[in-house]
């Protein structure tokens, strides 16, 4: 698998998306504060406090995701060891989690209130999880010179499976 690149390697690719992890536990913070809590079901901390827990965990969950990403990616791709564009699918996945998803969120909830989330994210979800199977195909097809079709299979295989770990535990 190609993710066997030295840990401090993988560290300093996963940047965006440990920024993108502090802006969600910023967003968190202000929802705590205000005593909101999330309306969907909720594993890992009380619902009162959810949204406080979240901002704690959060930005270790999302470098999960990156990883598991990466991981099935590479898997899928047949990647060899250190082969993966680390840094290209960091941007690739922090990018549209920023930008199509967490910041509209936040200006959403600065302007219309916290019920307002609930219409964001009918449109955010989807548009980042296309988003972030482009990119991240596009950079695999480029980087490791697959073909569409695997590269493509490789993004959706990466891009379920952390959503799949992330859509479990963050709100």
């Amino acid at each position: 698998m190609g993710l066997r690149a030295e840990p401090s390697g993988f560290l300093r690719a996963a940047l965006p998306v440990a920024g993108v992890g502090l802006s969600w536990s910023a967003l968190s913070i202000w929802l705590a504060l205000n005593g909101h809590a999330p309306s969907g079901p909720v594993f890992v901390a009380p619902r009162a406090m959810y949204y406080a827990a979240q901002a704690v965990f959060a930005p270790p969950v999302l470098l999960l995701q990156f990883w598991v990403l990466c991981g099935v990616c590479g898997l899928i791709a047949g990647a060899k060891r250190g082969d993966l564009p680390l840094q290209a699918l960091s941007t690739a996945f922090a990018a549209p989690l920023f930008f199509l998803w967490l910041l509209p969120d936040a200006v959403a909830y600065g302007v219309w209130g916290f019920g307002a989330l609930t219409q964001v994210v009918r449109i955010a979800a989807p548009a980042t999880a296309v988003v972030t199977v482009l990119l991240v195909a596009r950079h695999l097809k480029q980087r490791l010179a697959l073909s569409l079709g695997r590269a493509v299979l490789a993004a959706v295989g990466g891009c379920v499976a952390q959503a799949v770990l992330g859509g479990a535990v963050l709100r």
